[in-house]
Order: C-alpha cells, then structure tokens, then sequence
C-alpha cells in the first residue's frame, strides 16, 4: 500500500512539473535561435552578431533541455 502511494505521488509529482516542460516554448526558441543563425549567416559576423546568435542558442538549449527532462520524468511513470 505504501509503495503504492509512493508512486501515486511520483506521478503527481511529475505532472506539476508538466508546465514548465511546455513543448511550444521549446519549439518557439528554436524557432528563435533558427532566426538567429539565418540574421548571422546574412550578416558581415561582428562580436555583437555572434553574440546574439550564442543568447538565442543558449536560449533554445536551456528549454529543450528541461521538455526532454519531463518527458524522461513521464515515461518513468508507471
């Protein structure tokens, strides 16, 4: 019984956790960061421009990054 609530609890755990991994925020950055690199490969490739390019990867990097950490957290839910 209490292995039970125990996992009962995981889950619920997981799904708060569900709106932060919002996979239009991810698709949104990449969209961003795709943007970014096309205004890069267009530009003369200051400082400034692959500054710019790196932000909007970073971006990207960090929100792929917690999507794929809940999708691992839902499929471990059994």
């Amino acid at each position: 019984m209490r292995k039970r609530g125990q996992e009962i609890k995981s889950a619920f755990d997981v799904w708060e956790e569900l709106p932060k991994g919002n996979p239009s925020d991810g698709l949104d950055a990449m969209g961003q960061a795709h943007k970014a690199l096309v205004v890069y490969a267009k530009s003369p490739r200051s400082q400034d421009d692959l500054k710019n390019l790196a932000e909007q990867m970073e971006i990207f990097a960090v929100r792929a990054k917690r999507v794929g950490k809940v999708v691992q957290q839902l499929q471990q839910v059994k």
